[in-house]
């Protein structure tokens, strides 16, 4: 028979069942010695030809008659989800076994509709990453020497213009900007990205909050770069903590590439090497399905800094 992921059709996804291998063998094998087409496990007409829409698999329609389902016990992601099921159809052509199986998935909404499971294939050189060990490409500290100066000073506007702004008051008047641009740089290459933004933690001060007064604010080490690469690159120092600062931003990446699945991975990868960077601790990053319903479905690969 075919191997396991060869028998499930993704649409727009590579094909993600690794949660559910054993799953998917064990239904193999009942299937291939059981008769597994039960009136209580087929599926209307309507929902049916939604599977098959869901698969793309037009084509077969004249070769696979009915569609039925089971269920995978306790395969739900989040408390109160429904568990998600393996949907598989009679095929004409496969005399062997008569089954063909189509897709992991549920039903969703009040109207049937079907959603289809995606989990993210991490390579082994990714799963290093997820897993912590990556080994750091640069460290956090800031490059006081940095010879190009920023591409962007936004008008001066963290550069004492406007004092109700974060400002930055790392390095003197006249080596401030190439600092900074060094420090975007940084970010840019090894720090949390999302492709207009970037996100880096440095080791010592960079700047403070703005206040109305004349006394600086709370001291920043974070920095966020606004369209990075581009010739309007350009960023001001943030706080650690609070609504606006690093570790609430850190979250909102998290989400931000998760949604965008297979498009995202590669900042995903990238975001746990700069979280190895920045020394953070396993778990910091809470309890994420919190925010499950802003996660469209899908949740992030497993990584030893954040939990679901």
């Amino acid at each position: 028979m075919p191997s396991i992921y060869e028998h499930i059709h993704f649409r727009k996804q590579k094909k993600g069942a690794v949660l559910f291998k054993a799953d998917l063998a064990q239904v193999i094998a009942n299937l291939t010695v059981a008769t597994p087409f039960n009136d209580q496990d087929k599926l209307a007409t309507l929902l049916g030809n939604k599977v098959y829409q869901r698969c793309q698999m037009h084509d077969q329609q004249q070769k696979l008659v009915d569609v039925y389902s089971v269920e995978i016990p306790n395969s739900s992601r989040c408390a109160g989800d429904p568990n998600w099921r393996i949907y598989y159809a009679r095929d004409q052509q496969n005399l062997a076994t008569n089954v063909q199986l189509l897709m992991i998935g549920r039903t969703v909404a009040t109207t049937p509709d079907q959603e289809e499971f995606f989990d993210f294939r991490i390579s082994a050189e990714d799963q290093i990453a997820f897993s912590g060990d990556s080994i750091p490409g640069t460290t956090m500290a800031v490059d006081m020497l940095y010879a190009q100066t920023v591409l962007s000073d936004h008008n001066n506007k963290h550069f004492g213009a406007d004092r109700k702004a974060n400002q930055y008051d790392i390095g003197t008047d006249t080596t401030r900007k190439r600092i900074v641009r060094g420090m975007e740089e940084k970010a840019a290459s090894f720090g949390a990205n999302t492709g207009s933004e970037s996100y880096f933690m440095f080791n010592t001060r960079v700047g403070y909050e703005g206040t109305d007064g004349a006394h600086p604010g709370a001291a920043c080490e974070c920095i966020r770069v606004d369209t990075p690469g581009t010739n309007s690159q350009h960023s001001h120092p943030i706080p650690t903590d609070g609504p606006g600062g690093h570790d609430a931003k850190i979250k909102d990446v998290i989400r931000y590439l998760t949604v965008q699945k297979e498009e995202g991975l590669p900042y995903l990868v990238q975001l746990a090497k700069y979280l190895r960077i920045i020394g953070t601790q396993n778990g910091k990053y809470k309890n994420l399905r919190q925010q499950k319903a802003l996660y469209n479905g899908t949740r992030p690969p497993n990584c030893v800094y954040w939990t679901w």
